[in-house]
């Protein structure tokens, strides 16, 4: 049986340029997969066809479709979750695939301990004040374009109490008037990022020095440059450029 799959190497994917300037991101074998991995999840260093390279997923944004993104960041976080879940935590027993095929769980033969995938919530936070925006430099980034406020969600937390306690940490201000904008799979590899937007409260602008290197308010005609188009940063960032958040 001839299955679609997608093809991985170290967190990039293979694709295939094809004449009319599209990408084919799926691959057909002929032959049965390795067993430690299933249609749709595949890791090879080899590439599937003559003339196939390897993408990040930021690059592939906007050379193939969006249903096809998502297809690629289910793949992308599949994959990372078998690889890092081969042995059972509780008892360091090989784990077994799921008998059921169209279930995602992994098993422990040894205790039965049941292993699903698990998503990384985090959040980010466009925050304004008045017609200025909030932008950092991030030590850990080479880029030289302005980042908003982002950070994981701590156990315990809400995700309007993470908003609220990641611009404190990261920027020293309080911020009020938390709403929610939207969310997008970021398969780095398995996180979701949930867009906010919040007004400045109070507080002066003092970067961390740790994680954030500095950070400003910029009005919207003198903004340095933005986030690539494919992160929720961006849309966000033209989003509120047009009025819409």
């Amino acid at each position: 049986m001839l299955l679609p799959s997608h093809l991985f190497h170290e967190g990039s994917i293979w694709a295939l340029p094809l004449p009319d300037g599209s990408l084919q991101t799926r691959f057909r074998f002929a032959s049965m997969e390795p067993t430690e991995c299933e249609p749709g999840i595949y890791q090879t260093a080899t590439p599937p066809a003559p003339g196939a390279r390897l993408y990040t997923w930021r690059q592939l944004h906007g050379l193939v479709p969006e249903d096809e993104m998502s297809a690629i960041a289910r793949s992308r976080g599949l994959l990372q979750w078998r690889l890092d879940n081969r042995r059972c935590g509780h008892c360091g027993a090989i784990l077994e695939r799921d008998v059921n095929p169209a279930e995602h769980c992994m098993v422990c033969p040894a205790c039965d301990a049941r292993f699903y995938p698990r998503i990384a919530p985090a959040v980010i936070t466009l925050i304004t004040r008045g017609d200025e925006v909030l932008l950092e430099q991030n030590r850990q980034y080479r880029h030289h374009y302005g980042t908003l406020v982002a950070g994981f969600i701590e156990p315990g937390e809400s995700a309007e109490t993470a908003v609220a306690r990641e611009a404190f940490e990261e920027t020293g201000i309080s911020v009020r008037d938390i709403r929610f904008v939207g969310s997008q799979a970021w398969p780095f590899p398995c996180n979701l990022m949930l867009g906010f937007r919040a007004e400045y409260a109070g507080g002066e602008l003092h970067p961390d020095g740790v994680e954030i290197a500095s950070c400003r308010f910029y009005p919207k005609d003198a903004l340095p440059p933005l986030p690539p188009p494919p992160s929720i940063a961006r849309r966000m960032l033209e989003a509120w450029l047009r009025g819409e958040i």
